[in-house]
């Protein structure tokens, strides 16, 4: 609990499940292979928000540039009134804004006490949605980011 109540303190988004959180300015980057950590503060953008008593962290390099893997990083907190609630499985999935394709789903692999990590790829330069989405036992809490290709 204590956990939550600094989260607030500092300022972070308390949302509803499949609440949507606008990150203007966000970019990401393709720089190869590898897990993206908060301590290269220079070179990624952590967001950080309550859903539905998880506290989902994304972190995400900058400057994307289409056609390359850039790196996707989640951990998840769950709340102490939640600690029996397993988290099954992360998802990410990227959708371009103004054009009208279908989105492009990616699964995170499990790294250890809550922490999960991928890639994805942007096809095309232009204005993107990531959703990620945490799956637990018969819910799934979502968090979506507005992301700017180059």
């Amino acid at each position: 609990m204590a956990e939550f109540k600094r989260a607030k303190a500092q300022g972070w988004s308390i949302l509803r499940k499949g609440a949507t959180i606008s990150l203007a300015g966000l970019l990401l980057t393709g720089c190869g292979t590898g897990t993206i950590t908060p301590s290269a503060a220079s070179t990624v953008s952590t967001h950080k928000a309550v859903v539905d008593g998880a506290l989902i962290e994304v972190t995400v390099a900058t400057k994307p540039q289409a056609l390359q893997e850039v790196p996707v990083s989640v951990i998840v907190h769950m709340d102490p009134t939640r600690r029996n609630v397993q988290v099954h499985r992360v998802d990410v999935s990227i959708e371009m804004t103004d054009m009208s394709m279908p989105p492009v789903k990616f699964t995170l692999h499990p790294k250890g006490a809550g922490r999960y990590a991928g890639h994805v790829i942007f096809t095309m330069s232009g204005p993107w949605l990531l959703h990620t989405y945490v799956h637990t036992q018969g819910a799934t809490d979502e968090q979506t980011s507005h992301i700017q290709v180059g």
